[in-house]
């Protein structure tokens, strides 16, 4: 079956945005993972007084 240059146009637009959401979501992902090492990092801080070299 032949698609027509309407329907192809349609389908990379359709990828485009596909694309476009699953990036979005992979930023989301890594924000949180970020977030979550961030909470860590300062409760070890919090743990050990703030010092130094002590992570």
């Amino acid at each position: 079956m032949r698609a027509t240059v309407g329907e192809l146009g349609g389908q990379v637009a359709q990828n485009a945005r596909s694309m476009k959401q699953s990036r979005g979501q992979a930023a989301n992902g890594l924000a949180a993972l970020l977030g979550d090492m961030d909470d860590k990092i300062d409760r070890v801080l919090a743990r050990n007084g703030g010092r130094n070299g002590s992570l």
